[in-house]
């Protein structure tokens, strides 16, 4: 009993929900990530021998610095990440130059920057997930208002009664349930590699 409540229970739990809007954003951010600061790197590393390509790579790292910012608030408040802010340095009279090499010597530096690559494959993985699985729920809820309106087949039959269409919405509320705990599993995911990526 205590396992049906807590499958179904899902239903109310806003972290499910907030996870989905992640997943759903997390394609084309991560195709954004991943084609602006790939391009922007190379091109900054191929000029660099004219010397133009350290004001592009600088402005970069100004850019993954940004973006990075952006997805820690992101994971704060949408995924309740337990993100530490970065401390500050003891000395306060630091100079440009020594504040700019505290930031390359700074490990999450360099962390930041592959979890903003890693976007882009986790976030064509959990879109398509995200994707199939809230088009199977909706088309198999929808069933019986269609099934008379379209062909639909599932593998060796075909929906043409129903008592079937109403079988199969069913089963599509069932997914939803089901999808909504994937939804939060993906969501946990991603909250512990942004603590351990931006923290």
């Amino acid at each position: 009993m205590e396992s049906l409540k807590k499958f179904f229970g899902i239903i109310v739990n806003p972290n499910a929900y907030l996870s989905l809007i992640y997943q759903l954003f997390a394609f084309p951010l991560g195709l954004f990530y991943f084609v602006f600061l790939f391009t922007g790197i190379l091109v900054g590393i191929g000029l660099i021998i004219i010397w133009i390509g350290i004001p592009i790579l600088f402005l970069m790292m100004l850019a993954w610095y940004g973006f990075s910012v952006f997805e820690k608030q992101l994971s704060i408040y949408v995924l309740k990440a337990e993100i530490p802010e970065k401390k500050k340095p003891g000395n306060t009279e630091m100079t440009m130059w020594a504040q700019f090499r505290s930031y390359l010597s700074d490990p999450v530096t360099w962390k930041s920057l592959a979890f903003l690559f890693l976007r882009f494959p986790l976030g064509i993985l959990s879109f398509s997930i995200t994707v199939s699985l809230l088009a199977v729920t909706i088309s198999f809820i929808a069933t019986p208002f269609t099934y008379n309106n379209y062909y639909i087949e599932f593998g060796f039959f075909r929906v043409e009664t129903l008592g079937l269409a109403i079988l199969i919405a069913v089963a599509g509320i069932l997914i939803g349930f089901l999808s909504l705990h994937v939804f939060k599993f993906m969501g946990l995911f991603y909250k512990k590699l942004s603590e351990i990526m931006l923290g």
